[in-house]
């Protein structure tokens, strides 16, 4: 019978073996695209083949902590910073996952730790901003914030947390400052068109405030913040005609306007 020549050869090479960097690299990948899970089986697997490589088991941490497992990796940072004291990540690191089970003292220390060992941590100089605004500690915020800015002058965001501080610790023309560079760096959410229009409400400027909510959520959105803006100031009048403005463009939707304009007519005097 004819024979039929194989072509399985035996010395096939085999597929290289993907190394710990690999692994790790993999791992921050999947970390990026928020799979926790397969991105900390890659820190693992690393791990077996690098086992001294604290920036993996950091990196294990980080995943813990991004999946909320905080206190987790409140033991993983931990274990990082007993074999490194100064390793300044890890202390952010902590910081973070104790912000998130709201123990804010510890948060504060280890954020502190962190900026103390490397000034360049703009993360943590922004979680201590979160922290001090939710302290209501502005003055403090503002500081933290500012530290961040200047480090990473081209987050949008963090401008419009800057603007909130400032407006919450009544500086309204640094809030109108903070909240137009956020939008000069293209953040543009409607929540910093409605900050920037309520710090122009602060300064009087009521036309710029009116502008900004439009950019935040139309016409009708407008009138009936303005007409939020004046009855709280007391301009019972000029609320009445902003709600009634609201409804006029939007009757089925500001449904709220309608409520808005009865406390309105009332505190106006008006009869209904």
């Amino acid at each position: 019978p004819e024979q039929h020549t194989s072509f399985v050869s035996d010395d096939t090479k085999k597929l290289p073996e993907i190394t710990g960097d690999e692994y790790e690299q993999l791992g921050d990948a999947l970390l990026n695209k928020g799979n926790l899970y397969l991105a900390y089986v890659q820190y693992e697997k690393s791990l077996k083949l690098k086992p001294d490589d604290l920036r993996i088991e950091y990196e294990k941490g980080l995943g813990l902590l991004l999946g909320e497992k905080n206190d987790d990796a409140i033991r993983q940072f931990e274990l990082v910073l007993k074999k490194d004291p100064k390793f300044d990540l890890a202390y952010e690191g902590l910081g973070r996952a104790y912000f998130q089970n709201k123990d804010y003292q510890q948060a504060e220390r280890n954020l502190q730790k962190a900026v103390g060992l490397n000034h360049k941590l703009w993360k943590s100089y922004n979680y201590l901003g979160n922290l001090y605004d939710h302290k209501q500690e502005y003055e403090k915020a503002i500081i933290e914030y500012t530290s961040a800015i200047a480090i990473k002058p081209d987050q949008g965001f963090l401008y419009n947390k800057l603007g909130v501080s400032c407006l919450l610790a009544g500086h309204n023309q640094a809030a109108v400052d903070a909240f137009t560079k956020a939008i000069e760096k293209n953040y543009r959410e409607p929540r910093v068109f409605n900050n920037l229009a309520l710090a122009c409400a602060n300064l009087g400027r009521y036309d710029e405030a009116m502008d900004a909510f439009r950019r935040a959520g139309g016409e009708a959105h407008a009138h009936n913040n303005m007409g939020c803006i004046y009855l709280e100031k007391g301009n019972y009048p000029e609320a009445v005609a902003s709600f009634e403005k609201a409804i006029a463009i939007e009757p089925g939707f500001y449904a709220k306007a309608a409520d808005n304009l009865k406390k309105a007519k009332t505190l106006a005097g008006v009869r209904q």
